[in-house]
């Protein structure tokens, strides 16, 4: 028989152990508990739930995409963009079909059908829209998108969605732009907006001009606004080009169109704008080189516009001249532009805009303007005194000329002391106090049309002074009244105004 033998650390140890066997078999029980669940713990765990939403996230997106391509697939189905507008809009019948595209696409808009929160429904939508040439159906266009705005359709609010809406797409104004600044949907505190906004303009025309007042931006920011200078050089250019065609010959420049008028104040503005600094003057002349245009032909264009401020009514009907002081900035332009090489009234031709030869009164006002304005130099009036004399003396051969014509100069103006005939005829009408040239050329226009002498030359001389013969006692001269005696029978004459 075998005795085992405990001490009583033996017994101590085998407590011990007892003790944490059962302690590890109840963590083996835990464990075995935990390894159990963990395909279900695993559900709430974040890198499961991470993974869960980056698949949500996609499949989104997949849907996003597809329903963006079928919306995109409508646009185009629906009102297809001609690939050569001009070529396949010029029938009627093209442009009718059109017009029902683009309601189609609108009615689209209106039910819900068609998103144009998604920035690429919308653009392509615009573009679409913007493609438009025939007046009826821009105006169809124009009527839809101010009622989708108004209804939230068109939400411009959202940032990328303005910037889409304000984006290029053409050489015209875009068809809702006005509608929008209109309806007040244009968030122009937004200095971003505002710089799209303005990029959007491409002309100067009165529809423009008048989205830009109505946008409320300062006029300075906009006269600032480089792409605006450089559509404003460009519609000078235009305009300067286009009036080379212009007949000096009528004895002042023609007025300009309305619509050139209604952006004067935009395309000047700018020019001043421009003319204010050193900086300005030399971005002037570079942006005169990329728009063609000289700055003869921008100074000439300027004080032709100036001019034509004057009124033109003729004789008794004239309403009011401008009498008032140019502006300093009108002053800082031609400073500006003679510096830069523009030469007023450079060649003869462009000297017919200081006289209306309908009205005297007109003629002098047109010209104390331009004085005011720095336009007219001592050489200038030489000129003057010289074109005055071969317009008069033409008209004189053929008896024509008589107290309505215009052709006289304001005797403020003062010739350089150079010129033979400018110096004889400003001194003769001191003399006479009011225009000698213009009453010696009547009475040698009456003596032509009496038969009282052959010819001018009579009492012209060559170098454009009068012969001694005008103030002699013979018929048809200045002093023939004076010394005539007494006759029974009246002499028919022609009556002198």
């Amino acid at each position: 028989m075998v005795v085992v033998v405990m001490d009583k650390h033996s017994s101590r140890t085998e407590h011990s152990d007892r003790e944490h066997g059962g302690a590890n078999a109840n963590q083996w029980q835990i464990d075995r508990s935990s390894k159990a669940e963990s395909p279900w713990s695993l559900v709430y765990s974040e890198p499961f739930i991470v993974a869960v939403d980056a698949v949500k996230s996609f499949v989104n997106d997949l849907r996003a995409k597809n329903r963006t391509r079928q919306q995109l697939g409508v646009v185009s189905t629906v009102a297809p963009r001609p690939i050569f507008p001009k070529i396949t809009l010029s029938s009627e019948k093209a442009q009718q079909k059109q017009q029902e595209d683009h309601a189609k696409l609108n009615r689209l808009v209106d039910s819900g059908d068609l998103d144009l929160s998604n920035d690429r429904v919308l653009r392509a939508y615009l573009r679409t829209i913007r493609s438009a040439k025939d007046p009826a159906t821009v105006r169809g266009d124009s009527a839809a998108i101010a009622n989708h705005l108004r209804n939230g359709k068109i939400d411009l609010s959202e940032p990328r969605s303005a910037e889409v809406f304000l984006g290029h797409y053409g050489s015209e104004l875009g068809i809702g732009i006005p509608e929008a600044v209109d309806a007040g949907k244009i968030d122009f505190s937004n200095e971003k907006i505002v710089e799209l906004f303005l990029d959007s303009i491409d002309d100067l025309s009165p529809d423009s001009t008048s989205v830009l007042t109505a946008s409320g931006i300062p006029a300075e920011k906009i006269m600032s606004n480089a792409h605006i200078q450089r559509v404003a050089m460009g519609e000078l250019s235009r305009r300067i080009h286009s009036a080379k065609n212009q007949d000096h010959d009528n004895g002042f420049s023609k007025r300009p169109s309305s619509t050139d008028e209604a952006d004067d104040s935009y395309c000047l503005g700018v020019l001043d704008k421009l003319c204010t600094t050193k900086e300005g003057e030399q971005h002037l002349l570079a942006l005169a080189g990329s728009a063609r245009v000289s700055i003869q032909g921008l100074g000439d264009y300027c004080s032709s516009k100036e001019l034509n401020s004057v009124d033109r009514s003729v004789g008794k009907y004239a309403s009011h001249v401008i009498d008032d002081e140019p502006s300093a900035s009108l002053v800082k332009r031609n400073d500006t532009l003679k510096k830069l090489g523009w030469e007023p009234f450079k060649d003869d031709t462009s000297l017919a805009e200081l006289f209306d030869h309908g009205s005297a009164k007109q003629s002098e006002a047109i010209q104390r303007r331009a004085n005011q304005l720095g336009l007219i130099t001592p050489e200038v009036t030489d000129r003057l005194y010289t074109y005055q004399y071969h317009k008069l003396l033409n008209k004189a051969k053929k008896g024509k000329v008589d107290g309505e014509t215009g052709y006289t100069i304001d005797p403020d103006l003062t010739p350089s002391g150079n010129d033979l005939i400018a110096n004889y005829w400003y001194e003769q009408s001191k003399l006479a106090g009011g225009d000698a040239m213009r009453l010696c050329m009547e009475y040698t226009s009456d003596a032509i049309q009496n038969d009282d002498i052959p010819d001018t030359s009579e009492f012209i001389k060559e170098d454009g002074t009068m012969q001694d013969a005008f103030f002699r006692n013979r018929k048809g001269s200045l002093l023939q009244d004076i010394y005539a005696p007494p006759q029974s029978t009246p002499v028919t004459k022609k009556k002198r105004s």
